[in-house]
């Protein structure tokens, strides 16, 4: 076998070994920089977030609480703010995503249902009982929780910290591997444009497969169709989700755009070896 054809074989592995890596980088990366970060979901709830959240527990008290508890609708009006929602969701959300046993502390809201109910109670001067009270406040409590948490979150929470142990690790020894590929390539090239368009191939083979992945699911929505209740809990789910594929659709160009940006210093190169012949 001619050592043309030996170089070019071993040129190929290379360029397929660098192809992975380059893959895996962009992909775990992408990852780190979206769903996998920490403050990714916290940074989504805007305050349009929590006021979906308010509108959505005020109907629920109103469809679910008012009609068997005797309990006028406006009763339920106006109970919690957004700094409420927001501070008894960020709370557990962040306990949820460090690892920490987070038990809800319901004193708080506890108190203002019982001061609202009170109030109407004495205004219209109802006799109710305190188990009655206590009953009421317990299945508004419940409602409360549900509207506050996210139930994807236990599940996800334990993927992200295993991802976040191995995230490092996996960056420092691909991108060791990366570069000691891409000195091997340049080693055993005389001319580097040669080099370069191996370099070229794997960043072109490399987009191949991340962007197609991030398109098809965009495209296809199957991550839209999800049951998840209440609606602006599934709302979230979907807007998390299809902003971290469009980050990951927007990382494959990048590496499309980087092959695309070397071709002309092949060219370059290549007219500048063929002279010093």
């Amino acid at each position: 076998m001619k050592p043309f054809n030996i170089q070019s074989i071993i040129s190929g592995i290379l360029s397929f070994l660098m192809m992975i890596c380059i893959t895996l980088l962009v992909i775990s990366i992408s990852l780190q920089l979206t769903i996998f970060d920490i403050n990714y979901i916290s940074d989504k709830m805007d305050n349009d977030y929590y006021d979906s959240v308010i509108d959505s527990l005020t109907t629920t008290l109103k469809d679910d609480i008012s009609p068997p508890s005797g309990m006028p609708e406006e009763v339920f009006d106006d109970l919690f703010n957004r700094y409420i929602i927001m501070e008894d969701t960020q709370a557990s959300i962040n306990a949820i995503l460090t690892g920490i046993d987070y038990s809800y502390d319901s004193t708080r809201v506890h108190d203002i249902l019982l001061n609202r109910f009170t109030k109407y109670a004495n205004e219209k001067n109802v006799k109710i009982s305190d188990t009655n009270f206590d009953t009421l406040i317990d299945y508004c409590l419940v409602v409360y929780e549900r509207h506050i948490s996210l139930p994807f979150m236990k599940s996800f929470s334990s993927v992200r910290r295993l991802f976040d142990n191995t995230f490092t690790y996996l960056l420092l020894a691909v991108s060791t591997a990366l570069i000691l590929l891409i000195i091997f390539l340049f080693a055993i090239h005389r001319f580097k444009h040669r080099a370069i368009r191996y370099c070229i191939y794997s960043l072109f083979a490399s987009a191949l497969l991340v962007i197609p992945f991030p398109i098809f699911l965009l495209i296809q929505g199957a991550y839209r169709k999800i049951s998840l209740s209440p609606v602006h809990v599934k709302e979230l789910f979907v807007s998390l989700i299809q902003t971290s594929l469009v980050w990951l659709l927007i990382s494959g160009l990048l590496i499309a755009a980087l092959g695309f940006a070397l071709i002309p210093l092949v060219k370059r190169l290549r007219k500048n070896a063929l002279k010093a012949k």
